[in-house]
């Protein structure tokens, strides 16, 4: 397993707010916990990359070396229900 850098979060959210409804690859994880942390803060906007909350869904894929891998799409701004 080889070191990997950190993730700029800033172009990736660009590219994925390009291209609405496409998945894209936001990175490789060591562990399922670390790639898990960050589906959550894609989905709930803490990552400020990615905000407002909702507008990206985010999930792990497994990939051929075993390793997690984030992806995610972006889906614009939900309408709440009043």
């Amino acid at each position: 397993m080889s070191r990997r850098a950190h993730l700029d979060h800033r172009p990736i959210a660009e590219g994925l707010r390009a291209l609405p409804g496409q998945w894209g690859r936001v990175g490789n994880y060591w562990w399922m916990e670390s790639g898990k942390h960050a589906v959550r803060s894609i989905r709930l906007g803490t990552t400020p990359s990615y905000q407002p909350a909702g507008s990206f869904e985010a999930e792990i894929r497994i990939g051929a070396d075993g390793d997690p891998i984030v992806w995610a799409r972006y889906i614009g701004i939900q309408e709440v229900a009043a």
